[in-house]
């Protein structure tokens, strides 16, 4: 399955590497990253582009939470949708082979989740 990789963000410009290097080292290479940008002002949008990774930015009027997160979800091409907040890191590189694995052993379930 498809998987998009939702990331709100405004002014995370040295906590988001670690969000989308993450990311880049999944083994899974079924997915996208779509980043709604709340308008910020420090070096988040550079920090973005300065990846060698497709990621989609998307522009928002302000940061407000739970409507970025409805854009980004409209927006969104995957079956399944992650949202990771920057900060928020897969611990390891097998998570989402691992969640998709389990979604296609068990039919494809609306939800699919881990601790």
């Amino acid at each position: 399955p498809f998987v998009t990789i939702l990331i709100p963000t405004f002014n995370c410009s040295q906590i988001l590497p670690l969000t989308l290097d993450s990311i880049i080292q999944q083994h899974y290479p079924h997915y996208e990253i779509l980043v709604i940008d709340g308008g910020s002002t420090d070096r988040t949008l550079e920090v973005v582009h300065g990846y060698h990774f497709p990621i989609r930015v998307i522009a928002a009027p302000i940061y407000e939470v739970y409507p970025i997160l409805n854009q980004g979800i409209a927006l969104a091409k995957g079956q399944y949708i992650n949202i990771l907040f920057p900060g928020d890191f897969y611990i390891y590189p097998q998570t989402l082979m691992q969640m998709m694995s389990l979604a296609v052993q068990q039919e494809m379930p609306d939800l699919v989740y881990c601790g």
